[in-house]
């Protein structure tokens, strides 16, 4: 590339060019590492669907299922998003856990004084929170290092969160233009693939190409009622006609483009969903769920636990 007066051909100064460039390969890396150190993150798209809906059933809050059950591209990216930020927290959180307990392992070993303890923890420190060794003559007498110790764990909570923020403040540099942050990447590799969902269950097709041949399939479908649909129905109305379950093809546009088998599958997930938002349901669709007849009552029996323990077949 030409140069002129440190310029680039494009104008912009090289520094900023190789840091940028250092900048996309840092975020390259911090994503390829956190595929590998995440679960969530790791294996194929069921093995995704997999941890988002235990994530669901242990947070429990409808809403969150509803932008799932209706928008779950646009839900995925925000769980990859929460997760980037619980892994920088966690990771600098047992850094500094890490470097607390190795200076005052240090100290004690070596008979040393605040100082030592405060030297060690400044170098171990000094990438996480820009740590100066600085001394402190009056307290030079402390000797109750595991105190101290305990002193800083009990705050790390706090830490953490200034890490965090200090982490998002070097985020917020206007170099938005030129680099991706870690989850961007991540938003990208694993939210390309097909969202196409079944237009009977809400059901998201299993195939990892965006734009792929043949029909949308998916393994397992979901219960009636989780996208608004009654129960017990053998007809349903499209385009302002009446179409049989068994020839929805024939409605054409989305119903021609999926391949529908029969589901005899027993997994409990969505029916401990539908029994435990039930009322939800109904204020959401404006429809009321007839308990008993539209609703097994197995149904009823199956737990939370149970339910979550039911996806590993995905």
């Amino acid at each position: 590339m030409s140069t002129v007066n440190g310029h680039g051909a494009s104008g912009v100064p090289c520094w900023l060019l190789r840091t940028n460039s250092a900048y996309i390969q840092t975020a390259i890396d911090l994503s390829d590492k956190m595929k590998c150190d995440v679960p969530a993150f790791s294996g194929n798209k069921s093995n995704q669907e997999k941890h988002i809906l235990t994530t669901l059933a242990e947070e429990e809050n409808f809403e969150n299922y509803i932008e799932y059950i209706q928008k779950p591209k646009e839900y995925c990216s925000r769980f990859i998003k929460k997760k980037v930020d619980e892994s920088n927290i966690s990771s600098k959180g047992k850094r500094v856990m890490d470097a607390v307990n190795e200076a005052t392992e240090e100290v004690k070993r070596n008979n040393g004084d605040a100082n030592m303890w405060l030297q060690h923890l400044s170098r171990k420190l000094q990438d996480e929170l820009q740590l100066q060794e600085k001394s402190c003559p009056e307290q030079s007498e402390v000797s109750g290092f595991d105190f101290l110790r305990e002193i800083v764990i009990a705050g790390l909570t706090s830490i953490k969160l200034e890490i965090n923020n200090s982490f998002q403040d070097i985020s917020d540099l206007k170099w938005e233009m030129f680099r991706k942050k870690p989850e961007d990447i991540l938003i990208e590799q694993l939210c390309r693939c097909c969202w196409a969902q079944c237009p009977f269950c809400n059901a998201i097709c299993t195939n990892t190409l965006e734009n792929h041949s043949g029909d949308h399939n998916v393994r397992f479908h979901r219960n009636p009622g989780i996208n608004g649909w009654s129960f017990n129905k053998v007809h349903f109305c499209a385009n302002g006609k009446v179409f049989s379950f068994k020839d929805y093809r024939k409605a054409g546009g989305e119903y021609a483009k999926w391949n529908i088998t029969p589901d005899n599958s027993e997994m409990p997930y969505w029916k401990w969903f539908v029994c435990r938002f039930q009322e939800d349901l109904e204020k959401y669709y404006k429809k009321k769920i007839i308990t008993n007849r539209e609703i097994p009552k197995e149904w009823w029996d199956y737990t939370k636990e149970q339910a979550i323990e039911s996806l590993n077949e995905l």
